[in-house]
């Protein structure tokens, strides 16, 4: 999901803001659940990103935890960039490891993003109003007002995030994709296929699409390496049971789909 929304997001405009049609999202949601297997390149990018904040919204206790809620909150309070950088940085040391590569992987599709704000409309404010509700919440619930308030806090709170990831996370953020997707790109050489250049692996339909052909296997095989050592901590809704259970037990197994 993550791949496709960083290379199709930056160039659509509204992404994120526009919902994907909802009984898609709900057919592809079971399949994914079930862990049939799912050609999301073939599918509109609204969809894939409507997908992506519906698994955000399904980890335990949010990716950014909502027991560090309180605290998350207070960052905005801070007198300036620097302080508010170094106090984000100090929470993100809390989270889970598999949260925090996650979160990575967010911001920089975020960062591409805003990036090309003038062509997508969609610069740090308007990213964080549409993803925000879906990256933290708070333990319990409250009255309207205090939730109305909390909503705008956070929305600052990702905004800055998105503004500053590549001093949050570092400079490395901008090329986590590019890494991937050149591994990609070797494998793909390597497998003596004619095709080579990175826009094979996201064609829709066809044997370089995610549905089809050795192309697909090999991506999925070096997105599950890059994630499989952190399988026992990765939130709940990344598997659905009977896949994470079987991946557990049989190692690199070939029915997994990875939501990323």
């Amino acid at each position: 999901m993550l791949s496709l929304l960083y290379q199709e997001g930056p160039s659509t405009e509204g992404i994120f803001r526009r919902s994907g049609s909802a009984k898609t999202c709900k057919e592809l949601k079971e399949k994914l659940d079930s862990g049939a297997e799912v050609d999301l390149a073939c599918e509109s990018i609204f969809v894939t990103a409507s997908l992506f904040k519906d698994f955000l919204r399904n980890i335990p206790g949010s990716i950014l935890s909502s027991q560090l809620c309180d605290k998350w909150v207070s960052v905005m309070d801070q007198g300036n960039n620097e302080e508010k950088i170094k106090s984000i940085q100090r929470l993100i040391e809390q989270l889970p490891r598999a949260n925090v590569v996650l979160l990575r992987y967010i911001f920089g599709v975020l960062h591409g993003i805003e990036m090309r704000s003038e062509e997508n409309q969609m610069n740090a404010f308007n990213l964080a109003i549409c993803i925000a509700p879906s990256l933290l919440w708070p333990p319990v619930s409250s009255t309207p007002d205090i939730e109305s308030e909390f909503a705008k806090k956070i929305s600052s709170l990702v905004q800055f995030l998105t503004e500053n990831c590549c001093r949050i996370f570092g400079e490395e953020i901008t090329s986590l994709f590019g890494e991937i997707l050149m591994t990609c790109k070797r494998e793909n050489s390597s497998g003596n296929t004619d095709d080579s250049s990175l826009s094979h692996y996201f064609k829709k339909g066809g044997g370089g699409g995610w549905g089809w052909g050795e192309q697909r296997k090999r991506k999925k095989i070096i997105w599950r390496r890059f994630f499989i050592s952190n399988l026992e901590f990765l939130p709940q809704p990344m598997f659905s049971r009977n896949i994470r259970k079987s991946v557990i037990n049989n190692g690199y197994n070939t029915a997994v789909t990875p939501l990323y």
